[in-house]
Order: C-alpha cells, then structure tokens, then sequence
C-alpha cells in the first residue's frame, strides 16, 4: 500500500476537528502512543516494556485499549484486533532498537529506541523528516464488513527541534 503524505503544521489548516473531544489517556512513564479513530472514543494505547535497563527482546510493546464508551475500561486487544489492525510486527535491529509495523498500516514503518533523555520513544519519517510519535487518528470509510483507512493524522515533537507537528498519510 502506497501512502501519499502530506504535510500540515499545527498553525495551518486544522487537521485536528475530526478528533474534537476525544478523551486523552492519561500519560504513564514508558508510554509511547496512542490511536484513536473517527469510528468511536476508545483508545489503543502502546507502552515499552523495560526489563532492568533494556526494552524487552521479545515483547518490546505492550498494547491494551482504553473503552472510553465503557466507562474507561482497560482492556487487552482482541484477536482480530491484534491480527488485522492493532497488533505489530516487529523486528529488532540492535541493542534498544526495534522496527515495527502495525498489522493494518504494514508499509508505515515506525521505531523504538532511547530518546536523548534515556527514556523509551518512537520515531518515524515522512518527508525526510523524523518525528517522535504521540499519537495517531485513523479517520475511517465505511467499506461494509472490513472498515479501511481513509488516512491517518501522525502528530508528535520533531525530532530535531522539538517542534509539535502533524503529519496527514493519505491512504
């Protein structure tokens, strides 16, 4: 899948209508993102697991949700979720270093490693830029039984300045 990216500054046009009132998990220490969709409020949140000093080996993320439409209820993810959409695949590249993909956005190509504060992040590129990740909205069209991305809205800190941005991925 091929994704058209287009670049959108926080000060620009306002990407950020379609997540209007959306509840934001509370921040815990080895969190690292959060998606949320247009199709209701629950949140899909992705945390480091660190054993000692290092991220897991073999389990570098935890994934749960949040039913924000069920009085906040954490729960894990189910079996489709985890195999179609919020699940990842990952693979590890070095010592505290992992390329993942989510099982739905396969070709998006994300990072966890370090920051400079020795705290656990994820990265990613568009447009040649690296971006720490925050969180993601998945805007969805309906497509009858199996809903599909219309596109995704990345916002996050540049990597370089700090910068908040917000990236559009047209699907």
């Amino acid at each position: 899948m091929k994704f058209l990216v287009l670049f959108f500054s926080l000060t620009g046009f306002n990407l950020l209508t379609a997540q209007d009132n959306y509840p934001t998990p509370e921040k815990k220490t080895n969190q690292l993102f959060y998606i949320q969709h247009s199709d209701n409020r629950n949140t899909f949140v992705y945390d480091a697991i660190i054993i000692g000093k290092n991220i897991s080996d073999t389990n570098p993320i935890n994934i749960y949700r949040i039913l924000y439409e069920e009085n906040a209820e954490i729960k894990p993810l189910t079996s489709i979720q985890k195999s179609l959409a919020y699940g990842i695949n990952f693979k590890k590249m070095d010592d505290n270093y992992f390329e993942f993909s989510l099982k739905g956005q396969k070709n998006l190509k994300l990072y966890l490693a370090f920051n400079n504060q020795q705290k656990p992040a994820v990265f990613l590129t568009v447009n040649g830029n690296k971006i720490y990740l925050e969180k993601m909205f998945i805007q969805l069209k309906n497509s009858g039984l199996k809903p599909s991305a219309d596109y995704i809205l990345v916002t996050g800190k540049d990597f370089e300045t700090g910068k908040s941005v917000t990236e559009k991925l047209k699907i």
